[in-house]
């Protein structure tokens, strides 16, 4: 179905009374350098805020996974746990890297009763991709193409072409819309390409070898330890927990923070420099992205190659350069041992 920008209001405005739309915006002059806009997941009410032709600086887990959320308060010697707000279902306009990011999500976080809030009765609209952006790899992770969503979408220059999946959004539709042959198509090619690394399951001594890979060392004075790739990554979901008193000290709350195994603490500071601990921090990246799932019921690569990583380093490293070496010089192991990495 075709709805003309007029229709694609009524669509919004019809959706807004029963869902809570998130989708990519610009924030005007919050980018990192002067009179950039930062490109974030946030809730719209026009359809001229999307913000398609850009891909987000952030991922969806911001909506889903707060930066910063109270989950119990502490008063004397009692925790009393804060019950998740009560609040419309969520329609959340997403690429199709970002679709498979969720499925990451609901494994990891499918039990936290905040995380089940805000995903309950969610309902996906994907945009579709008329090609990947220069720094995207989804072909490479087999993340270019997904068949559950309840509805896709093509950007028009003056409208929307719709495939409705759901039958449940058909209601929302304005009358006036023109029945169309639309299908959603899918990206089929990157410009970068990324190997899957393949390492034997339990395969202790090579695990052994990675360790002292000069692969690592090659990140010790470009590596500032700043964390900026887990804050941007889709898939990266490590939070800690924070104990936060109040000003009379009778109440302490205890907030979930986003944490990351790439953020260098003054407290890792005060044992090792930095360049001593970044390259432990990349070769962890790269084996929990891609080896410990294998070890998992998923069997699937945590990394969905949407490439955000690479645009928000401000040390320019390219994670998918670095997974590429690596498979180099995994395969160079393997054949001094006269051992084969195909699983």
């Amino acid at each position: 179905m075709y709805l003309s920008g007029k229709e694609s209001e009524e669509l919004i405005r019809a959706l807004q009374n029963d869902y809570i739309i998130y989708a990519p915006k610009a924030y005007a002059n919050q980018g990192r350098y002067s009179y950039t806009d930062s490109i974030r997941y946030g809730v719209i009410e026009h359809f001229s805020e999307i913000e398609y032709q850009k891909r987000s600086d952030y991922a969806i887990k911001e909506v889903l996974i707060p930066i910063r959320q109270t989950v119990a308060v502490e008063i004397g010697n009692t925790v009393v746990p804060v019950a998740p707000e009560e609040t419309k279902p969520i329609l959340m306009f997403l690429r199709t890297c970002d679709l498979h990011a969720l499925k990451r999500l609901d494994q990891t976080f499918g039990k936290d009763a905040f995380y089940q809030n805000r995903r309950a009765g969610m309902k996906t609209v994907l945009m579709e991709c008329k090609k990947g952006f220069d720094t995207c790899f989804c072909v490479s992770m087999n993340t270019n193409t997904a068949d559950q969503f309840d509805m896709g979408v093509r950007f028009e220059k003056d409208g929307l072409s719709l495939e409705i999946r759901d039958k449940e959004l058909e209601a929302y539709l304005p009358a006036a819309g023109k029945d169309d042959d639309y299908s959603f198509a899918f990206v089929s090619e990157n410009e970068m390409k990324v190997r899957t690394p393949k390492i034997r399951e339990w395969d202790w001594q090579t695990q052994a070898e990675i360790k002292d890979m000069d692969l690592w060392k090659a990140y010790e004075k470009r590596c500032i330890g700043c964390g900026s790739c887990n804050m941007a990554c889709s898939t990266c979901t490590c939070v800690q927990e924070k104990r936060v008193p109040a000003v009379d000290g009778k109440i302490t709350e205890i907030q979930r923070v986003w944490g990351g195994c790439q953020v260098v603490t003054t407290h890792a500071l005060s044992k090792n420099p930095v360049t001593a601990i970044v390259p432990k921090r990349i070769r962890q990246r790269v084996m929990d992205k891609f080896y410990r799932p294998t070890l998992k019921e998923s069997k699937e690569q945590i990394c969905v190659g949407c490439g955000r990583c690479i645009d928000i380093c401000p040390r320019l490293i390219n994670f998918g350069t670095t997974v590429n070496r690596f498979c180099d010089e995994l395969d160079q192991l393997y054949e001094a041992s006269g051992a084969t990495n195909e699983q």
